[in-house]
């Protein structure tokens, strides 16, 4: 794949997403090659057509299990049991009318819990109680390991 094709990719992507399919595009390619700048160029461009067009940037290798899921803590439910709940971290979109691209930065160098919180979300759209808005889309961008 050439760099050029990462705008028309993500435009399948958000098209996808609009008519509530799951496309998540992985870009791959040498370190700076312009995957990420790529994608952030057609983010702007979103923004040209809806101002508020949401943009989180992930750093994954830099990242544990309870950064993406939310630290544990306990409260009691409706019936009075205590239950372990996880503080959401406060990054993750919650307006459910908003729209906005969530890019996974090198998620091939996240340790096995991030990577299994990755799984969840990419394949569910969810990790534990929270589920990413309809109108938000995701994407990853690795180098390889050579």
């Amino acid at each position: 794949m050439k760099p050029s094709h990462i705008t028309t990719i993500m435009d399948t992507a958000y098209e996808a997403r609009k008519i509530g399919e799951v496309f998540n595009p992985l870009f791959t390619g040498e370190a700076g090659l312009g995957k990420s700048q790529l994608v952030q160029q057609w983010v702007a461009e979103q923004r040209k057509r809806n101002p508020n067009f949401g943009f989180l940037d992930l750093r994954i290798a830099y990242m544990e299990a309870p950064d993406l899921i939310g630290f544990p803590e306990t409260a009691v439910d409706a019936r009075g049991e205590v239950r372990t709940m996880h503080r959401l971290p406060e990054f993750w979109p919650n307006d459910p009318d908003s729209e906005g691209l969530i890019l996974f930065e090198e998620p091939n160098r996240g340790t096995t819990g991030v990577l299994n919180c990755l799984m969840q979300i990419l394949t569910d759209r969810k990790i534990h109680n929270y589920t990413v808005p309809k109108g938000w889309l995701m994407a990853g961008c690795i180098n390889p390991d050579s």
